[in-house]
């Protein structure tokens, strides 16, 4: 908000851009000894300036830690997120982990593993 307040004594007119579809999403807690990752990432389309992130949660929203990765990758991190998320939640809580990612992409790595880069295919395994 900081930037904005500078442009603007500059005189220079924001016009931020109008949303195409705007989406109520509701945050619901996982059962109990169940750990909730949410994952997201961001990719400037080229390698290099990639990355993804995710927050853990109980079912008591109680914050349970948290990752970020720079990632080689521009379109893998829906893949090495819940990669993260998944050694993450293995060390730490055991085997109930509850991700949630909004892509459909991470569902299709997990049908086909084929999908997933070379570099990552290991791993994934």
């Amino acid at each position: 908000m900081q930037d904005f307040g500078v442009l603007e004594k500059f005189n220079y007119n924001i016009i931020p851009p109008k949303a195409l579809i705007i989406k109520e999403v509701l945050w619901s807690s996982p059962r109990n000894s169940w750990i909730k990752c949410n994952i997201d990432g961001a990719t400037l389309g080229c390698p290099g300036l990639s990355a993804c992130g995710g927050i853990f949660k109980g079912h008591d929203i109680i914050f349970r830690g948290c990752f970020d990765e720079k990632l080689p990758l521009e379109n893998a991190f829906q893949a090495v997120g819940a990669l993260r998320a998944i050694e993450i939640a293995k060390e730490k809580s055991g085997n109930f982990l509850w991700i949630e990612i909004d892509t459909q992409l991470l569902v299709l790595n997990f049908k086909n593993k084929s999908l997933i880069p070379c570099s990552l295919r290991y791993k994934w395994e």
